[in-house]
């Protein structure tokens, strides 16, 4: 009996330690967080395996996540070229699992804040690399963004929009005054970062994310945050020549740039929703995008509907 606890421990302890390393690797290297996420997902199956005992903590996320993975999985399927896109069409889905990963083996509010403070140390390093590339390199200078190590750009940013979010929540509601000086220091070093990424997307979404927790936190702090805003705009009309202003004004430019290409992307999506009402798979816009039916042609700067889409 001693000796399956002692093998039982040796379990929990694999798992925490994997579980540290993917929060610790999260916006640092999508290989070693791979590496931590799927090998905490093995040993816990293998724990269940081992000792026949089922582990499920049932919450009220499990029946949404449930539709989303059956979603997901029947997107997987619609479209499907051949048997060999099948590995990566699952990637998608695999995520999910993180879920039943993370709720049946963090077992308390305690151990929770710590992996969140893992993975805030995580964006803290990626802002760190991605601030001292963009001061030493000459990518913004010649207006490139600065990708960090994961040298994706839009990637480094969607990675930084999203968890800097938890940054705001320990400062708004943890006591420890050590945690919410950290907390502050991620967010500043990550905002600076997110800016050197020149993700125009994750900027966005950043901003909305700081709106929506200022409108519920405070009224007073959301009032604020539009005057920032303002103060912000007119700072950028001043500044008309400076990368970060070029880049926030080319979202309007639907004549150069990526803007025309996103523009002429969603016009297709919008003609292949129309022919396939239940979809055409994940990853198949951009496949299907070159095809006769849908190809549209840009005119100066203009999308030019296909002949026959024309009334």
């Amino acid at each position: 009996m001693l000796a399956n606890e002692k093998l039982e421990r040796y379990f929990d302890n694999s798992i925490k330690a994997l579980l540290s390393l993917y929060f610790l690797t999260c916006a640092v290297s999508i290989s070693l967080s791979e590496i931590g996420f799927f090998g905490a997902f093995f040993i816990w199956l293998i724990k269940m395996v081992r000792f026949r005992k089922f582990e499920w903590k049932k919450s009220p996320a499990d029946l949404p996540l449930l539709l989303f993975s059956v979603l997901t999985l029947a997107a997987v399927f619609i479209g499907l070229d051949n048997s060999a896109e099948l590995a990566n069409r699952f990637k998608p889905l695999s995520l999910m699992l993180i879920y039943p990963l993370v709720v049946n083996n963090i077992k308390s509010k305690e151990a929770a804040r710590k992996y969140i403070l893992l993975m805030l140390v995580s964006v803290f390093l990626q802002s760190i690399i991605i601030i001292f590339q963009g001061i030493t390199t000459s990518a913004l200078n010649m207006g490139q963004g600065v990708g960090g190590t994961m040298s994706v750009t839009l990637t480094a940013g969607e990675l930084l929009a999203t968890i800097l979010g938890f940054s705001l929540c320990f400062i708004a509601s943890f006591e420890n005054f050590k945690v919410k000086l950290f907390s502050g220091l991620v967010l500043a070093a990550g905002t600076l970062a997110l800016l050197f990424t020149l993700a125009r997307g994750a900027w966005v979404s950043f901003l909305v994310v700081i709106a929506v927790f200022a409108l519920f936190v405070n009224r007073k702090v959301f009032y604020v945050l539009l005057i920032l805003v303002m103060f912000l705009g007119t700072g950028m009309f001043i500044l008309k020549d400076n990368v970060f202003v070029r880049k926030a004004e080319s979202t309007f430019d639907t004549s150069r740039g990526t803007t025309p290409i996103r523009f002429s992307m969603w016009e297709k999506g919008l003609l292949m929703l129309k022919n396939n009402p239940l979809g055409i798979g994940i990853d198949n816009v951009y496949k299907n995008s070159e095809k006769p039916l849908y190809k549209l042609q840009l005119s100066l700067g203009i999308l030019v509907r296909f002949p026959f889409y024309l009334p």
